[in-house]
This record gives structure tokens, C-alpha cells and sequence, in this order.
């Protein structure tokens, strides 16, 4: 099986929109790292 990559991460937040601006976090910037550890 194949682990979780950055993309897969970022494509899961892409789902995640703030509740003020109706924008995904994403899309707003605020993710700048993603670091996946076992």
C-alpha cells in the first residue's frame, strides 16, 4: 500500500474553507509546510 504524499495531503485541506471568507486555507496561503511523518 502506498503511504500519504504531500499532494494527498493538500488536496484533503482543499477542503477546509474558513468559515468568514468562504475560501479554502489553501487557496488562502495559510498552509506553508506539510511534513508527514510515520
Amino acid at each position: 500500500m502506498a503511504g500519504i504524499t504531500e499532494a494527498d495531503v493538500l488536496q484533503a485541506l482543499r477542503g477546509v474553507q474558513d468559515p468568514e471568507l468562504h475560501r479554502d486555507f489553501t487557496e488562502l496561503g495559510m498552509i506553508q509546510n506539510v511534513r508527514i511523518a510515520d
